[in-house]
This record gives structure tokens, sequence and C-alpha cells, in this order.
């Protein structure tokens, strides 16, 4: 197996926590290993091998690793053996051994203890390892909650007084997470092995199309009633706001405890998770042709009607012999969770049709799968993670929004746009303005319009417009799905001499500016005085001036984003001064 190359501008986290390479996501495994073969996770390799040893009557295991776990490089080289490698001919007892005390008993009785015994110390040492392990666990989170009043944390214990279950999550996820809780991904499809427990993960979406670690749990038992208290938990985090989508994979126990505690919660089946089980699924069965029939899944996933997709299934089926495939079966009747044709409308934020932002999740989620020894350390380096991922987050936001952006239409609408979205967003909606250009905007009756493309006869899409409402719809649903106008709504627009968008398809989660937290009272500040006011506005100036002189060069952008994030960072170490009066609140100056 060869590893991922690892990039020097990553953490100090192994190839096992970190994202994987663009190199190792390409292409698709064979039916058989070769040399050169390339897997994202080292899970990804040793669940391929284990299937192909199976497959060929035998079993593997893990066996020794080379490099420095989590230092410099991270692991070099991991090995997987057979199940039986190792069992060498016992080696010779030296016939007199007394020096060291150690010596050869043929017979029971001849020993001062029993096999209960020791039973029982081990039992014993086991015990006083959870416990220490509980114990430097609470520690931790004790730790957290005193430099930080804002850390939350639950946990529940068994019946022997050991952690079973626990939670946690950090101020800055909780205030995020009220902008941009709308679609969330739950990942559970990780579990770590030093710790026995399942790993689960809540990341989402900002404004700028970075991923945002939201909370993390760990698990002792992959059951209802745990991933229920999972649940429960991350809504008490979250003040009872649940999210208006959850993506997850296909996890039996984790759908039922979502039915039952997120109700009003659509499910959503994640396709880049289902794809990583793909090629173990369908690699031997069809060897060479897994590619061809990768793409045509792919095809059928991108499907504009449901008709059109059970049809295109079935032909499928019959074209690669897979009738009778329990992984096809399950794939299809759990289509309406995991494919576009039947997820229209359901709002996702792009986590499912953006390649870029669901291998970029992904990464991010990899890079929690550190193996270590003991849980507080696990969570030490999920706050080192969630650390440097929020400075990478500020600085590629500081990188976009000093960025001139290059208007590509020069229409009125395509410039109101861009000084409201931010360029994650506007950019999305510009390839759709770009777009509505090559079609026709014909007006039925009523309030209907149909918008057809110029050349191709087929993808004709309906589109309603209520003039006193200021309201458009699109039978397409994109608006709903991601929160982005598409092409045909924005083609009606055009065509009724709109030079704005309305303000209601502009959404706040995808603007550059967002309001502040309902429950943060480092909101906008109030200035009773004018000195205070004219001190905000030089600084305004100032900023205006930055940007102006910044976007000149691109060496004078670098300089401009370095400086700005450094200068960002001193700020926030300052002590704030609040002095509230009734309702409002100020900084003291």
């Amino acid at each position: 197996m060869t590893p991922a190359d690892d990039s020097p501008h990553e953490t100090r986290l192994s190839l096992e926590t970190a994202a994987p390479s663009a190199e190792a996501g390409e292409g698709d495994p064979d039916a058989a290993p070769y040399v050169g073969q390339r897997f994202p996770t080292h899970d990804a390799a040793y669940e391929f091998y284990s299937g192909f040893a199976r497959r060929c009557g035998f079993s593997i295991r893990r066996h020794r690793t080379e490099g420095k776990d989590g230092v410099g490089s991270g692991l070099t080289r991991r090995y997987f053996v057979c199940h039986r490698a190792g069992s060498a001919p016992a080696k010779p007892l030296a016939a007199d051994d007394e020096d060291n005390g150690a010596g050869e008993v043929h017979r029971a009785r001849n020993l001062p203890f029993t096999e209960k015994d020791v039973r029982n110390l081990i039992q014993s040492r086991k015990v006083e390892h959870d416990e220490d392990e509980s114990v430097d666990l609470l520690r931790m989170c004790k730790n957290f909650k005193e430099k930080d009043p804002n850390f939350k944390c639950e946990f529940t214990k068994d019946a022997n007084n050991h952690v079973e279950n626990i939670a946690w999550t950090y101020a800055d996820s909780v205030q995020s997470y009220e902008l941009f809780g709308d679609a969330v991904v739950f990942d559970t499809t990780h579990r770590l092995s030093a710790l026995d427990m399942v790993l689960g993960i809540w990341v989402g979406l900002n404004n700028y199309g970075r991923s945002f670690f939201f909370a993390c749990v760990l698990l002792r038992e992959e059951n209802q009633i745990s991933f229920a208290w999972a649940l429960q938990v991350f809504l008490n985090f979250m003040n009872r706001k649940a999210p208006l989508t959850i993506l997850t994979d296909q996890n039996v126990c984790l759908k039922e405890a979502i039915e039952k505690e997120l109700p009003s919660t659509k499910h959503v089946l994640c396709k880049w998770l289902i794809e990583a089980r793909l090629p173990s699924w369908f690699g031997a069965n069809l060897g060479e042709r897994y590619k061809d029939w990768k793409n045509e899944f792919d095809r059928l996933y991108n499907m504009d009607s449901t008709v059109a997709f059970d049809l295109g299934w079935n032909d499928m089926v019959n074209c690669y012999g897979l009738h009778g495939n329990e992984h096809i079966a399950s794939l299809f009747a759990s289509r309406n969770l995991w494919a576009l044709p039947f997820l229209r409308g359901r709002f996702t934020s792009g986590l499912i049709t953006s390649p870029a932002v669901s291998k970029s999740t992904n990464a991010f989620i990899q890079r929690f799968l550190s193996a270590q020894r003991h849980l507080a350390n696990f969570i030490e380096q999920v706050s080192i993670i969630v650390t440097y991922k929020d400075q990478a987050g500020e600085q590629e936001m500081m990188r976009q929004s000093l960025q001139s952006i290059s208007l590509k239409t020069a229409s009125p609408i395509e410039g109101h746009a861009a000084a409201v979205l931010s360029p994650y967003a506007f950019s999305k909606l510009q390839d759709e303005l770009v777009a509505s250009a090559q079609y026709a905007s014909l007006h039925l009756e009523g309030s209907i319009f149909l918008v057809r493309h110029h050349t191709k006869e087929a993808g004709d899409c309906s589109v309603t417009w209520n003039q006193r409402e200021e309201l458009i719809s699109c039978c397409c649903q994109m608006f709903e799905s991601s929160g982005i106008l598409c092409r045909h709504a924005l083609r009606v627009l055009t065509a009724l001499n709109y030079f704005q968008i309305p303000d209601l398809y502009l959404p706040v989660r995808w603007r550059r500016t967002q309001p502040p937290p309902s429950n943060n009272l480092n909101g906008a500040p109030h200035h009773p005085e004018g000195v205070a006011s004219e001190r905000v506005g030089a600084l305004q100036s100032m900023v205006s001036a930055l940007v102006s002189e910044a976007t000149k060069s691109h060496e004078r952008m670098d300089l401009a984003t370095q400086e700005v994030y450094l200068l960002l960072s001193r700020i926030k170490q300052q002590p704030v001064s609040m002095h509230v009066s009734g309702e409002s609140v100020s900084r003291l100056q």
C-alpha cells in the first residue's frame, strides 16, 4: 500500500489524521490490489484488503507501522498481514534460568495462584486503567470549563462508574450553529480503536464555503439508545434549535434515533459517505467494469426526474448483471434519502451537490482520526484541530474579502449580488447568471413562465412569479436546496427588467456580513457619544483605503491578508469592557 503524499503545510498530525491528498481521492480501486494503489485513509485501505482477503478465503490483521505517529511527516508505512502471520516455532527455553527468576512449570498445582486469580488480576488492572482514563477525561473537561465558561460538555457513566458517553462543544461552535446550523453532517462512520468508542462529529458549512466544527461525541455502544442520547445532547448544546437537514451514512440505528429525536428534520444520506463503500461492495463483482459502472451511477444520481432515475437504474442492473445483489437492493430501497432527483427541495447548503465542498468536509473529518491512548489527549487534540481550522478559515475569509471580484456579465443584477453575497456564494450565483443567457423566457399565462434552452429540447422548467409579493419559484427547486437562485429564475427576473435580486432571495446565511448571535452581548456596538461614532467612521475609512490599495496587485493582497490577520489576532487578545445601560450594550473606549 502506498500512502497518500503529505503536504508540508499540514499540521503535526500523522497521515492517519491528515486530510487525504487530491491524488489519493482520484481513480477507482480495481478488483484486486496492484502496486501503486492509493487510498484516502488507512481505514479505507484496511477495508479494501480485508474484503479481498475474505474473497480469497483468509483474513488479515493490522501489523506494525514505520514512522513516528504525529511527528514530522507522520506514518510512512503500515503493514497488513495474514492473520496467521508470526506463528513461529516456540523459542527453546534455557534449562537453567533461575538467575532472572524465570522458569517453566508443567502442573497447575505447583503454582502459588489459580487461573481465577490471574483473571481477577487482569480485570483489576483493566478497571484501574479505565478509572484513570475517566478521571483524566473529566479533569480535562473541567480545565476547559475553567478557561472558557461557555465550553459545554455532557457525559454518562455506566454501572461501574466509567465514562460511557461524552459529548462536547465550544462557544464559537454554538454561535456559528445559530447562523449556519440549517444543514449539518453527522458522521459516525469512524471508530477509535484505541478507545473502543464510536466517534461522531457534527460539521456544517459557513457563508464562505468553509467546513465548520459544531460538536463531537464518543459513544461506547453503537445502538439506537446511544445515538438518541447524542442527538438530545446536541440539541441541548444548540439551545434546542434543530437543523433543517441532517446528513448521515446508512446506519439503521441512527436513522431510528433521528426519526424519534428530530421529527421535523429532513434526513439525507451523504453521497460521499456511500461512495466510500462502493469499491468494497462492487469492485470484486464488476472487476474491470467497475469504473464504467461508477460513471453510470454518478449519471443516474444527477438525473432531473425520479421517473428517469428509476428507469435508468433498472437498465443499469440489467446491463451489469446485479440482480439479487443486496447492496444494489438496499441502495434502491433508500434512494429517496440519497439520490438527487428525490432530494430536490431539501436544503443541504451544497454539502451534497458540490464535489469540492464534500471533499473538503470529508478531509476535515479525517483530521479527527488520531489514534490517541487516552480520552483526555483526544479532547485536547480536537481543540487543537478546531483552533487550527478556525485560524485557516479566518485567513481564507479575509483573502476572499480583499480579493477583487470580476464581473462576467456587467449586469446590474450581478453587481448587486456581488456587493451583498460572500465571494463563495456569489461565484455560485454568477455561474447560474452566466448560464441564464442561453435560455429563453416565454410567458404562458398569469404568473407562469416557461424557460427553455436555446438548443436543447429537453429540460424545460416552469417558473412561477408573484409580482405583488415579489415571490419566484422554479420547478428545479435549486433555491430551496442550496439557497442560490437558479438560472431559470434569474432569466425570468432579467426578462422582467429587474436590476436587483429581491431581498428574500439573498439569504442571510450566504451574505458577506452576518448579524451577531442573538444571545451574544458582543453584538453591534451602540455609541451614545459623538466622538465614538467619529472614531468608528475613521476606522471604516482606513479599512476602505486598505482594501483599495491591496487589490492593486497579488503581492499587496498577500501582505494585507497576512498583516490584517495578525492585527485581528492581537485585538482579540485584548480585554473587552462592557457598559450596560437598560437594553443597550456598548464598548468602553
